[in-house]
């Protein structure tokens, strides 16, 4: 109750401060809004879905090293399922929709649970790495300091989950969750290393959907290292620091923070408000084609 009230509090707080930041700038990011061609938006569309797959092949490779194999059509399925979960209020549910959906494929609960710990785990630890690129930009103290705990914190929450006895404690502290009891989970070396790889590409690809927004707001090339990292930073921000569905806000506020001396502010304002609309589109467009509504179906059925 204390946590959930916690939550608002904040959401609150970094809610107030994007309003008044677009409100303050209003005028200027109307302009950069109209100024925006189609052409970059329907660009960071497609970076944004080469992003999300990528995601989604760190997360196939995590749970083929656990020994579970899955088609991939199917495994792209569940996963956008996951996705669309995150938009619900409370942190498990990517995790009890995979579960739930893994089962069509005759895969336990427990394994589709680990899988989903450690694939948030690699690609946190990843987004904390790639978020040290903002720094090519000349950021502030605070922003550098944020990003240097940041890259720190990935590292060791990598090593930590991924070592085996930090791996049992996290999955086992989520199966709790599901008032299960997990039997001994091990990911390879090798698929925990393909998965991070694959994870940093993902974030590069975030960080190049977000640089094609910014690129007609005023960025140019050498921005795209400082952008890549803003994002990155402010996405890890948002899922670890505010546990609301889809970081709400606090991405927002971090971008603005990070990319207003860029930018400069409205930029930096027109910049979040359009990736994640575009963000959103197409996480609904790959939830479509890959037959979401049609695993949703079945598992509704499955439940009555």
């Amino acid at each position: 109750m204390l946590q959930t009230a916690g939550s608002l509090a904040l959401l609150a707080i970094v809610g107030a401060f994007v309003v008044v930041a677009i409100a303050n700038n209003w005028s200027a990011v109307r302009d950069d809004l109209r100024a925006l061609p189609v052409s970059a938006i329907v660009w960071s569309g497609v970076a944004g879905v080469v992003a999300l797959l990528l995601a989604a092949a760190a997360w196939l490779v995590v749970l083929d090293g656990l020994g579970q194999r899955i088609p991939v059509h199917d495994g792209l399925t569940v996963f956008f399922a996951g996705q669309l979960g995150k938009y619900a209020p409370g942190s498990v549910w990517p995790a009890v929709i995979q579960a739930r959906l893994g089962r069509r494929n005759g895969i336990p609960r427990t394994q589709m649970v680990a899988s989903y710990v450690v694939a948030v785990a690699v690609s946190l630890g990843a987004g904390g790495i790639v978020g040290l690129l903002s720094l090519a930009g000349g950021v502030d103290f605070g922003v550098t300091l944020v990003a240097i705990a940041a890259a720190v914190g990935g590292v060791v929450l990598v090593g930590g989950v991924l070592h085996q006895r930090g791996l049992q404690r996290v999955v086992r502290r989520v199966a709790e969750r599901f008032g299960r009891t997990l039997p001994t989970i091990e990911v390879g070396g090798r698929a925990a290393t393909v998965a991070g790889a694959l994870s940093v590409l993902s974030w590069l690809a975030f960080g190049t959907h977000a640089w094609l927004i910014a690129r007609p707001l005023g960025a140019d090339a050498s921005d795209l290292l400082t952008v890549t990292g803003a994002f990155a930073l402010a996405f890890l921000i948002g899922v670890v620091v505010l546990p609301l569905p889809a970081g709400a806000g606090m991405r927002e506020a971090v971008l603005i923070l990070v990319l207003g001396a860029t930018l400069g502010r409205p930029g930096a304002i027109a910049l979040a408000i359009v990736s994640r609309f575009v963000l959103i589109v197409v996480e609904l467009v790959l939830a479509a084609v890959t037959g979401v509504p049609g695993a949703i179906r079945w598992s509704a059925a499955r439940r009555r």
